[in-house]
């Protein structure tokens, strides 16, 4: 098990989250769609598999990053986009890094994707003709915004 995913699993289980024994996490490759949950043994029926607590997920109710900023800052900066806030949040946890409360769920994470959302112009049209590019036009609008918007870690912070 590598160092960071034995960081979060410690992370996680010191705040209250709980896996299956059963349950075990596999890098697939990029090529097979990256990490994902796999059985190590029989699972039984009603088996509880992994309990996330909602203090666990990252979002703008958890981060510390509202309640820094205060209301009226908070909402200048979060206001319009709907991914504005969150990816604000992120940043800021990022740049506290080995201090930050979500430093090691964000340290395992992946640093690079292989995925449609991330293609560029050139690469999305090697698939005309499929019915991949026919996709509903909120996935279209959401991957178009998400490519101007999301964070990379070398990126969340840059200084003039």
């Amino acid at each position: 098990m590598a160092d960071a995913e034995r960081k979060f699993r410690d992370w996680f289980a010191q705040r209250g989250g709980r896996t299956s024994a059963a349950l075990g996490l596999h890098d697939f490759g990029s090529a097979e769609g990256g990490r994902g949950a796999i059985a190590l043994a029989d699972v039984a029926e009603d088996e509880e598999l992994a309990f996330i607590p909602r203090s666990l997920v990252l979002t703008t109710r958890t981060a510390a990053l509202p309640a820094l900023l205060g209301e009226d800052g908070w909402q200048k900066l979060s206001e319009g986009a709907g991914w504005t806030g969150l990816i604000a949040c992120m940043c800021y946890e990022v740049v506290r890094g080995a201090d930050g409360d979500w430093a090691p769920y964000l340290e395992s994470l992946p640093v690079s994707f292989d995925s449609l959302m991330y293609w560029s112009e050139d690469e999305l049209a090697e698939l005309k003709g499929s019915t991949i590019l026919g996709a509903p036009t909120e996935l279209n609008s959401l991957t178009a915004q998400t490519r101007s918007a999301a964070p990379t870690r070398s990126n969340c912070i840059t200084t003039v």
